[in-house]
């Protein structure tokens, strides 16, 4: 009987084997797998002189470097890993032919194209460092820090020395040894290059100060640029308002070395861009947005473009509803007009160019696809795509991402995404279940794009929401700071502001079927959602997250004593403050809860103890409140693993079938 059963599966198989991914999934239906797995194509990178284009691939199996020869528009692999376990990123040109790249355990490598080996120039001294809620997590102790435009022997580490402090090392590209080229100096912590990789500026921390630190080039002297003091003492803030006049995060060096550029809301609610000159603390602004900040911390995809030889700034990539580009340069200004009239059914972002400005790498940007790259001749005024990220998933199968403004309750705009189900119509009402997705932080933002979890949803049947609640970054200090002291409060008013506008203003939405969605503070804010009106959620699913606010304080001050104290005593409230701290924690508030909730979190967790939703499990089993739970045994804040991605996933749609079902 068995056999029997196995056959016409064998059949089936061996019929559908000779069809392409779209067509194989209109016949068998997505995984949570299709939407998540590793299988896809790193941003390129186009050699000086334009004739090779050099990107990372990533199957099941093993990953590869690649090449696309630009004249003859074909490809060839430059190197095969013998495992998917070694995985690349940080890929740059050093050179005409010579490609530095770095690998997941932050070891660096050298290779020469079309036909070479890889040489290991670097091997990682990685250990655990922080800075607080602002950097806290396992870094590698080197980073590119210049590829030397006029040396291609050579490129430039910022590393640490054996007590961690940060030095600047000169790498041979063949065989990996090294030179410091600038020792530790008392306790700057980053350095700034200038666009000829001289080390003339760093940031420097100290226990009640920080400072910037400069020397004139060609001297020995260092002197402060600038430097903050906090208006507590040992008590440093993520925002910065207890500095409100001198907010700035530096950039990068313009090209004459010894002008900054550096981003700002000083003048202005959103960060600006300008220049300053060190010489004489001359100061201009470079370009700015009245809506949007130029430059946020923690989003991607975001930060100045400079020229092919580092001589000028072209650009400037941030986010506004939708990837954005301010170009100071008209050349880059009219390709990118053109492009976009060429390619006119997606957002194109152009990510890198040759030495003579005619080739150009462009990104294509969607909401239903993981994106394709695209070279354009400017000479010949053609695009030709080159890679596509993965070629299984059809966008028309996907739902569409739309940028949504609500108003809240207090006159401010909520911005926010709606992505509905492919095949939903207008004239359906009330048909479709919501899931909020509430994003962590709370000091990012959601952006527009390709979100696997997103998409996954959508393509289940569920509508997802997810809102730039105020404490959400990139829409402007005031925006931001809103959150200060009302660190349970704000981020619930304004997604209960959203939703319920949302389910007004698209009458296919259910209101009688809505969960609720999110990770790290994202849990938090789910639970106080859950608690704020018992009634009107279905379910709740909780990832990674904070529920007893007191405990998370204290461990944080006992982990980093001084930033991330200073971050909660200003954001938050005084982590001595056992009352107050326990009246915005949804742990004691468990009795509440209607909605079943599903709770998982990774054992390795060192941002928040895996102990925060055990103690959660323990109070709803103890209040006979319905919940699953699924522990990580070896995932930490955040899931690496694409087996357990895969896991939780497939957990989370069980879940809300079972619930919604009922």
């Amino acid at each position: 009987m068995l056999r029997l059963l196995l056959y016409p599966v064998a059949v089936l198989f061996l019929a559908v084997s000779s069809l392409d991914g779209q067509v194989l999934s209109r016949l068998l239906g997505y995984f949570p797998e299709d939407f998540f797995r590793g299988h896809g194509m790193s941003p390129p990178a186009i050699s000086p002189d334009g004739d090779t284009v050099a990107f990372f691939v990533s199957s099941r199996d093993r990953n590869q470097i690649r090449l696309f020869h630009v004249g003859e528009k074909r490809e060839t692999v430059l190197h095969s890993t013998a495992s998917a376990d070694q995985s690349f990123h940080s890929a740059a040109w050093a050179g005409q032919s010579r490609l530095v790249y770095q690998d997941q355990r932050g070891n660096w490598y050298s290779i020469q194209t079309p036909n070479g080996n890889p040489t290991q120039i670097f091997s990682s001294r990685g250990h655990y460092i922080g800075w607080g809620l602002i950097a806290i997590g396992d870094f590698w102790s080197a980073q590119l820090f210049s590829r030397l435009l006029n040396d291609d022997e050579h490129v430039l580490l910022q590393t640490e020395d054996r007590r961690g402090r940060a030095q600047v090392v000169r790498v041979n590209l063949k065989d990996g040894s090294e030179t410091v080229i600038q020792r530790p100096h008392g306790s700057i912590d980053e350095w700034i290059p200038t666009l000829s990789g001289d080390v003339i500026a760093g940031t420097r921390y100290l226990r009640d100060r920080i400072e910037f630190r400069y020397r004139s080039p060609g001297t020995r002297r260092w002197q402060n640029l600038d430097r903050f003091v906090p208006e507590r003492r040992h008590s440093f803030s993520y925002s910065g308002r207890s500095l409100p006049t001198r907010r700035f995060q530096f950039l990068t060096f313009a090209e004459d070395n010894h002008s900054l550029y550096y981003a700002s809301d000083t003048r202005t609610d959103t960060r600006a861009i300008y220049r300053m000159d060190i010489r004489t603390g001359e100061q201009s602004q470079i370009a700015y947005d009245p809506d949007y900040d130029l430059f946020s911390d923690h989003n991607p995809g975001q930060g100045p473009l400079f020229s092919a030889k580092g001589n000028r700034l072209v650009g400037i990539h941030y986010h506004r509803e939708k990837p954005h580009t301010h170009w100071l340069d008209p050349a880059f200004e009219e390709v990118q007009q053109r492009v976009d009239q060429l390619n006119p059914n997606s957002i194109n972002r152009i990510l890198d160019f040759d030495n003579s400005e005619n080739h150009f790498v462009v990104a294509s940007i969607s909401s239903r696809s993981k994106g394709s790259y695209f070279l354009y001749d400017k000479n010949a005024d053609s695009i030709v795509e080159f890679g596509v990220v993965d070629e299984r998933l059809d966008p028309e199968l996907l739902g569409l991402m739309q940028p949504v403004s609500f108003e809240g309750r207090h006159g401010h705009q909520i911005p926010s995404y709606l992505t509905m189900p492919k095949g939903v119509s207008t004239e359906d009402t009330a048909s479709v279940p919501l899931v909020v997705l509430v994003h962590g932080g709370p000091w990012v933002r959601d952006i527009y794009g390709y979100h696997p979890e997103v998409q996954l949803l959508a393509y289940k049947g569920y509508a997802v929401l997810q809102v730039n609640f105020r404490g959400s970054t990139g829409y402007g200090f005031e925006h931001f700071d809103a959150i200060r002291q009302r660190y349970g409060s704000v981020a619930v008013e304004d997604i209960e502001d959203a939703m319920d506008a949302a389910l007004i203003q698209f009458p296919q939405l259910n209101s009688e079927a809505v969960a609720v969605m999110g990770a790290s503070y994202g849990a938090y804010a789910g639970m106080n959602l859950l608690l704020s009106r018992p009634d009107r959620y279905k379910a709740g699913i909780l990832i990674m997250g904070l529920y007893d606010i007191e405990k998370q304080a204290r461990y944080l001050r006992e982990i980093d004593r001084h930033y991330s104290s200073g971050y909660w005593d200003e954001m938050v409230g005084s982590v001595w403050d056992s009352d107050a701290l326990r009246s915005i924690s949804p742990l004691h508030r468990v009795s509440e809860l209607q909605s079943p909730i599903l709770v998982i979190h990774g054992e390795e967790d060192d941002i928040v103890p895996v102990e925060q939703s055990r103690q959660l499990v323990r109070k709803l089993n103890d209040a006979d409140k319905p919940n699953q739970s699924y522990l990580m045994r070896s995932e930490g804040h955040g899931i690496e693993s694409e087996q357990e991605i895969i896991a939780v996933y497939s957990r989370v749609l069980d879940f809300l079938e079972t619930q919604f079902r009922e």
